[in-house]
């Protein structure tokens, strides 16, 4: 078995006169109960290229000013 986590969201702590200090904390939930069960079973038979491509395409969606040869950097190679 496996065990998958994403990161939804950032918190930071708060003192008894809620007042926020500290380092942020992440809130971690299982993919599942953010896109759906059907949503992460059907990526299971993906080619890890595909997954890769669908990686670089969704950092170049939300950072568009950024090449991708800096985004291949970050995450990595095209799986073979």
């Amino acid at each position: 078995m496996q065990t998958y986590l994403v990161i939804t969201n950032f918190h930071r702590r708060m003192n008894k006169r809620g007042v926020e200090y500290g380092m942020p904390v992440s809130v971690m939930l299982p993919p599942e109960a953010v896109w759906g069960y059907e949503a992460v079973t059907a990526a299971y038979d993906e080619k890890p290229a595909e997954s890769w491509r669908k990686i670089i395409d969704r950092v170049k969606k939300q950072f568009p000013g950024n090449k991708e040869t800096d985004i291949v950097k970050l995450i990595g190679k095209c799986p073979v």
